[in-house]
């Protein structure tokens, strides 16, 4: 792929990124990007355009235009798929979605995006470092979030449904970027967002007493951007509980 320069590179990369982390969470290739997502990292139009444009000419997008629609979440795997609804914003709310916003419909080859997407080898190796420094925590099929030795580091998330709910969210979209918007996460839970922000203070404060996370936050957020499942902080889950 022909870029002119490497901060044009990284541009690129980063908007590759964002495009594929939406579709690690619907595994469409189909993808419904949010304008806002690209406004976030300070990407305008003109740069959104000029990546779909050299994207397309590398094979990782087949095509995309701008639109308006919305989010559905599926409430059993919870995976997110974006219905397209007109090419103007459309006057009136859908019964029983949220209103419809701005999008980029993008059609995507996920091999070949994979690809752009992926960190270079030395940004890989400081991953893999971080990783192996990681907090390991486990779920199991009774609902325990626990460090070993489990007696001593325990959060029973069945003695409040809630918190189970939302960590298996996260479980079941693994994002290392704040790409998940609090709007996002409370229709999935069919929550109200203040409710969703004072959930997730609870189970930091729960979770910082009863796992021994040291300064560590099981749930990290950013301010305008949304929230994500702490990087230093791996949790493998039983196959029965992601049933759930």
């Amino acid at each position: 792929m022909d870029m002119a320069t490497t901060t044009q590179e990284k541009d690129i990369q980063a908007i590759a990124d964002i495009i594929q982390q939406h579709y690690l969470a619907s595994g469409d290739e189909s993808v419904g990007v949010p304008v806002k997502y690209f406004e976030q990292k300070s990407f305008g139009h003109h740069d959104v355009k000029i990546a779909l444009s050299i994207l397309t000419k590398s094979g990782a997008v087949q095509n995309y235009h701008r639109c308006w629609g919305h989010n559905d979440i599926d409430k059993q795997s919870g995976t997110v798929s974006f219905t397209e609804v007109d090419t103007k914003e459309p006057k009136e709310k859908f019964e029983g979605v949220v209103q419809a916003f701005e999008a980029y419909h993008i059609l995507i080859k996920s091999d070949i995006l994979k690809q752009l997407a992926q960190p270079s080898k030395k940004s890989a190796r400081s991953s893999k470092a971080k990783e192996d420094v990681a907090i390991q925590l486990f779920l199991d099929n009774d609902g325990d979030l626990y460090k070993e030795p489990k007696k001593s580091y325990c959060y029973p998330l069945l003695q409040n449904k809630e918190p189970l709910k939302l960590i298996l969210y996260f479980i079941k979209n693994p994002n290392r970027s704040y790409e998940e918007s609090t709007q996002m996460i409370a229709l999935s839970l069919e929550k109200d967002p203040q409710y969703l922000r004072a959930e997730i203070g609870k189970i930091n404060r729960i979770a910082l007493n009863r796992l021994g996370l040291g300064k560590e936050k099981l749930i990290q957020a950013k301010q305008n951007s949304g929230y994500r499942l702490n990087p230093k902080i791996k949790i493998t889950a039983e196959k029965e509980i992601l049933l759930r």
